[in-house]
C-alpha cells in the first residue's frame, strides 16, 4: 500500500490538486497533485458523462488541437479528473 503525501509551500493552493482515495473507495485523508507521481495504492476520482438528446443523437466533443495527448481526436464523453473538494457531478458539470 502507498503512502500519503503531505506537500507544503507557498505554491500549494496554486496547484491542481485532487483528494487521494483508498481502493475501496475511502478517502485516504491527503491531496495528490498533477504534478507529482501518485503513489502505489492511491486514486483519484475521474468523473465521465455522456450526453444524449432527445431526438436520440449524442454530445461529440473535439479535443483541443493544442493538446500534448490526442490532439483534435473526437470523443463521445465528457470528464477529467474530480478536483480536490469537489463531488463527482460537480465535477461533470464543470467539464460540460
Amino acid at each position: 500500500m502507498g503512502f500519503c503525501r503531505f506537500h507544503a509551500g507557498a505554491n500549494r493552493s496554486k496547484r491542481l490538486g485532487w483528494d487521494a482515495y483508498k481502493k475501496n473507495g475511502e478517502a485516504a485523508g491527503c491531496d495528490l497533485y498533477r504534478d507529482q507521481p501518485i503513489p502505489q495504492g492511491l486514486y483519484h476520482m475521474v468523473s465521465e458523462t455522456l450526453v444524449r438528446h432527445q431526438d436520440g443523437s449524442y454530445l461529440l466533443m473535439q479535443r483541443d488541437r493544442n493538446k500534448k495527448v490526442y490532439p483534435g481526436y473526437w470523443g463521445i464523453g465528457a470528464g477529467r479528473s474530480v478536483l480536490k473538494d469537489e463531488s463527482a457531478y460537480k465535477g461533470v458539470v464543470r467539464e460540460l
